[in-house]
């Protein structure tokens, strides 16, 4: 208290100016102490650096092991967040994505189930939603082109004027739809995608305003859109106006339409999903008939383009945070085994004046160090597995969307750094703290030279247990999706797919007049087709197998009540030729086949499968009752049942059959549904018979297109495509994991036996037997890998439910799985045990006995 008063009275003594050179001379002595304590703490950083280098660079063999490792695991996961970045963080490429919608129909009383619009639904929430500053329907619409070189089939969309303008598009030339091109009756014109110009047309500018001949119709080029522009339907590359006729309005059980839509400024999707749903119940109150339990789903159109596969993506992030875990611990147990080593030097360091906080931060540094450089290097695996993605990744529905734009940006980088220098500090950090405090005497005594402390070996046995639970929750999870692939694999598809040749060969609409047409067309493509040596037999329908469930329309049975309001009866409809069934070899259960004599002046008849036939005649025989399209009162033919076949899988091997008929198009009630798949069973090789149908095709009519030529086998094997993506990928990431568990375990028992030559030496001197030693150290790393294996059980019962979506016929708690991996993974285990432990027998008990 003396001290500050006599302080205080001496500054009041002094004058202004002594004062204001006082307090100068005091801050810049302030300034000077810091800046000389930043360049010693920046000295001490550059010290530790090169010394952890050095000691890096002395021990190769260690580094280039934990440098591998932990490459892996960062590879891995910037391999994985680069797809999620692209697929997930990265906004739609539209200006003010966030503020896009997709609008569909739901099923009130089906939670989850969404599907397309009608036409008169789609207009009546067009006019009257207040929460939506514009709308827009679009639908599949494929054209065929012809007149200008070889005929070729179009992947394209109907969409209404508004579509671009609500994905705010500016055309790379020409002019975008207005709405004049929306009227009925308006000339026909299109816009061409970026990559199709190129492709087709060289990039000519005189592409505007010329005309093409799309489904034999003349059209006008009009626009051309931007380079990086990616339509909703990621396939679609040429546009023409949607349009709808007066009697639109009415037309509410036709389900095809898809609309986009973008939320008024300030609107939230909740706002506009409860206006929606007040739309959706005033049209089931004045359309009981078609609307009953009928609502609208409004989604962001980023959520709708990631659900599809958005389990997939969980289940891979998850798995590949397993993997950095199990890198991590993996070093962790190399550097506090080599700690262990250099425990007499850091207690010399600590003798001679270093804390504990510089050796905490020198051995970090050293870990950082290691981190980093496992981080360069798995940021070059992250390369080639990008690479590896694009390859591999298969496409159609179910897979990862916009994989195509997957690459390393700056967040991809950024998120590598930081993985980098976090994984730096978890593994670092547990054998910094472990290390940093050493016993001085201890470990300067020459007896304690090369001892390992309880503590020390009791951490290793912990991390090992954590390596061994982690890698058998992803062994499980691998496992289950094997079996599940397997299953799925030997399901009967209801057909056989050897030899079996499918193209896409469709009438254009203004060919395809009249049934005449339609019929005499397809029956002179069969002919052709049939009499060509190595063809045994060919058939024509509306859709293939596996890859397209086909058309949906609802029946009334003749003999049953009508189902109530709502309840549609609904089934797949597939127009074939009479030879279809012979053609892709379904059997016949029941009656019989279609026939030639099925003509347009014959009875209209049906074949259906034994779905259908157990769900609306049960045990009765179906064959000659009769049901008719849409309402009893319809002026469609009643369609009489003469045959029953085997089902078919049509929508994948993983879905049940559902009730499905079979119709000739040679009669009179399908003359608008033309056949778009040429089916050809072959006596060798069908892909060489490619060139000599496409000549007997185009002999009859040299425009017409050819397109999708591709075996059966190829298509069942693209529709398991997602699946075998995920199996491979989880399936990679489990056995890195299991290699750095093995190699984890076999580390740590090393380390043991290396570290317990005395005690070894000892026991072999006073009579234990080869077989007692090696029990001995079986048994300590048997102990922990069923330690970690039971937990790891217990963690997998917890997590493979998230693993439900993705199994077939199979449960995420299957018995023979759980067994299965864990008695190989101990089989391993015990491997990587038996090899340092077999080194252990060899000990000479006086050499060991001696050394120490």
């Amino acid at each position: 208290m003396r001290f500050r008063e006599s302080l205080l009275a001496e500054w009041d003594r002094l004058d202004r100016g002594n004062k204001l050179d006082l307090l100068r001379r005091s801050t810049s002595a302030f300034w000077d102490a810091l800046w000389l304590q930043q360049l010693r703490w920046e000295d001490e950083v550059i010290q530790d650096l090169r010394f952890g280098l050095r000691m890096l660079s002395k021990n190769p063999g260690f580094t280039l092991i934990a440098v591998f490792t932990l490459a892996l695991g960062i590879g891995a996961n910037t391999t994985i967040f680069s797809v999620v970045n692209a697929v997930w963080l990265r906004p739609l490429p539209y200006p003010e994505a966030d503020q896009l919608t997709l609008v569909r129909h739901r099923n009130l009383k089906q939670p989850g189930s969404n599907f397309e619009l009608t036409p008169g639904n789609y207009l009546d929430l067009l006019r009257q939603n207040q929460s939506l500053e514009g709308m827009a329907a679009f639908a599949s619409n494929d054209f065929n082109l012809t007149g200008a070189g070889e005929p070729e089939r179009l992947k394209g969309q109907a969409v209404s004027a508004a579509f671009f303008r609500l994905l705010k598009i500016e055309p790379s030339a020409g002019r975008l739809f207005t709405d004049e091109d929306d009227r009925d009756g308006a000339p026909r014109v299109v816009i061409l995608s970026h990559g199709l110009w190129q492709r087709r047309f060289g990039g000519k500018a005189d592409v505007i305003g010329q005309t093409l001949i799309l489904n034999d119709q003349i059209h006008t080029v009009v626009g051309i859109t931007p380079p990086a522009f990616v339509s909703p339907e990621r396939s679609a590359e040429i546009w023409a106006p949607i349009s709808f006729g007066a009697d639109a309005a009415n037309e509410r059980s036709s389900f095809y339409l898809n609309a986009i839509a973008r939320l008024k400024p300030g609107v939230t999707l909740s706002t506009a999903q409860s206006d929606a749903d007040v739309i959706a119940h005033r049209l089931m109150q004045a359309y009981p008939r078609s609307n009953t339990d009928l609502g609208f789903s409004v989604v962001s159109m980023h959520a709708y383009m990631v659900s599809g596969f958005k389990q997939s993506l969980f289940v891979l992030v998850g798995a590949v945070a397993f993997v950095l875990v199990i890198a991590c611990v993996n070093v962790a147990n190399l550097l506090l085994a080599r700690a262990a080593v250099r425990e007499r030097e850091l207690a010399v360091r600590a003798a001679l004046g270093a804390g504990r906080l510089r050796l905490i931060r020198q051995l970090l540094t050293e870990s950082t160090l290691l981190a980093l450089s496992g981080g360069a290097f798995g940021m070059l695996l992250a390369l080639w597995g990008i690479r590896a993605l694009r390859v591999i990744s298969p496409t159609g529905p179910g897979t990862i969307a916009r994989l195509d734009e997957v690459n390393l940006d700056w967040r991809v980088l950024g998120f590598t750094l930081g993985i980098a220098c976090l994984t730096g500090m978890l593994f670092g950090l547990a054998p910094a703290l472990q290390i940093s405090k050493p016993d001085l005497h201890r470990s300067l005594n020459e007896a304690g030279r090369g001892s390992s402390s309880a503590a020390g070996q009791r951490l290793r046995g912990m991390l090992v247990v954590a390596e061994v639970a982690l890698s058998l929750v992803l062994l499980v999870g691998a496992g289950l999706l094997i079996r599940s692939f397997i299953r799925l694999q030997n399901v009967d598809p209801g057909f056989n797919t050897e030899r079996l040749l499918t193209m896409g060969i469709v009438m254009s609409v203004d060919k395809a007049k009249d049934l005449a047409n339609i019929s005499n067309f397809y029956q002179q493509v069969i002919e052709r087709v049939q009499a060509l040596p190595g063809v045994e037999a060919a058939g024509v329908a509306t859709a293939a197998p596996i890859a397209m469930p086909g058309m949906r329309s609802a029946i009334v049975l003749e003999d049953k009540p009508d189902p109530p309001p709502g309840k549609a009866q609904l089934v797949n409809n597939r127009v074939v030729s009479p030879r279809y069934f012979q053609t892709l070899g379904i059997p016949l259960a029941r009656g019989r086949l279609l026939s030639p004599q099925d003509t347009a002046q014959a009875p209209a008849v049906t074949v259906i499968n034994q779905a259908m036939a157990r769900r609306y005649w049960g045990d009765e025989d179906p064959v000659g009752k009769r049901f008719k399209f849409g309402f009893r009162t319809a002026k469609t033919p009643w369609l009489t049942v003469v045959g029953v076949v085997a089902d078919v899988r049509q929508a994948g091997l993983n879905s049940e059959p559902l009730p499905e008929l079979y119709t000739p198009f040679t009669q009179e009630h399908q003359r608008w549904v033309r056949p778009r798949f040429l089916f050809i069973r072959a006596s060798g090789n069908p892909l060489s018979l490619v060139a000599a149908v496409k000549d007997q095709v185009w002999a009859i009519d040299k425009d017409q297109t050819i397109n999708d030529v591709r075996t059966m086998e190829e298509i069942v094997a693209r529709s398991l495509g997602p699946r075998r993506f995920n199996l491979l990928l989880l399936g990679v990431f489990a056995a890195v994991a299991l290699l750095l568990a093995t190699v984890g375990i076999y580390g740590v028992i090393s380390y043991a036996v290396s570290h317990r030559t005395r005690e070894i030496g000892v026991r072999m001197a006073l009579g234990a037997q080869r077989g007692d030693i090696l029990r001995l150290i079986v048994g300590q790393g048997l102990v922990l890998t069923l330690s970690g294996v039971v937990i790891g059980l217990v963690a997998s019962f917890a997590l493979t439910r998230w693993l439900e979506s993705l199994l077939f016929e199979v449960s995420t708690t299957d018995p023979l799985t759980f067994a299965g991996v864990a008695l190989l993974l101990t089989a391993v285990a015990l491997l990587a045990c038996y090899v340092p432990a077999r080194r252990a027998t060899k000990v000479d008990p006086m050499r060991a006995l001696h050394c120490e």
